[in-house]
């Protein structure tokens, strides 16, 4: 059994680590740099195999209630004939569904099962050093507090500040070329699972993330990655 654990970083990654490590027992502090928890984006797709992950967390039904959580897909040509329906399987467990989710509704409801298990849970803090002896972690924190833990978990996000302090020559997250654009919109009712249009210069898909809304993301090539000016942004995405 671990005798306490650290998390640094209150993501999806980090909270889910979290709450499967107080649910065996584990003493657990979490700290994010940002005091205010706050969470970004539009909506987030769910897998199969991470809605058997949140299965396993307990918040599968929570995420069921608040997101939408469906089976099957739909392709569809660029005018919008159907070209395919995925069947849907009798009685679709967790691992043979998929979804959707608001980012900001996941988040606010790991937040809410991380603080019920009894997570200690640290704001606006950093660590900024590691001691490993081998036996445990002592961590020096950004407040110039310290605190001694059997296992240290990084989950600070792509752009790891824990990763660049252990490990100086690893590799740097560089971007591909893939431009990814999102709107939120009202959800039709015929509109009850993923639906993907094939074909032409850019890649279009629409997932529902609860009971009245859905997600339009579109994907697009930029090997220059520019940026927009917020008055534009409306403009570009209806041009794809």
């Amino acid at each position: 059994m671990i005798g306490s654990a650290l998390i640094l970083g209150g993501g999806i990654a980090g909270m889910s680590a979290a709450i499967a490590l107080r649910a065996r027992g584990v003493p657990v502090t979490l700290i994010d740099a940002d005091s205010g928890w706050r969470s970004y984006g539009a909506g987030i797709s769910l897998t199969g195999m991470s809605l058997r992950a949140f299965e396993q967390l307990g918040t599968l039904q929570e995420i069921r209630r608040q997101g939408f959580v469906t089976a099957g897909m739909r392709g569809r040509a660029l005018d919008g004939t159907l070209l395919f329906e995925a069947p849907v399987p009798p009685a679709p467990q967790a691992v043979q569904c998929s979804g959707g989710i608001m980012r900001p509704v996941l988040h606010e409801i790991l937040a809410t099962q991380v603080r019920a298990a009894g997570t200690e849970v640290r704001l606006g803090l950093k660590a900024v050093g590691f001691d490993d002896d081998g036996a445990g972690v002592t961590v020096r924190f950004s407040d110039g507090g310290r605190g001694r833990y059997e296992l240290v978990v990084a989950a600070d996000g792509l752009y790891s500040e824990t990763r660049r302090q252990l490990f100086p020559g690893a590799m740097q997250p560089r971007f591909t070329g893939q431009g990814c654009w999102r709107a939120v919109a009202p959800r039709p009712a015929e509109v009850d699972r993923t639906e993907m249009f094939f074909g032409g210069p850019v890649k279009v898909g629409i997932n529902p993330v609860s009971s009245s809304q859905l997600y339009v993301f579109v994907l697009e090539h930029v090997p220059d990655n520019p940026r927009y000016e917020p008055d534009q942004l409306v403009a570009h995405l209806r041009e794809l």
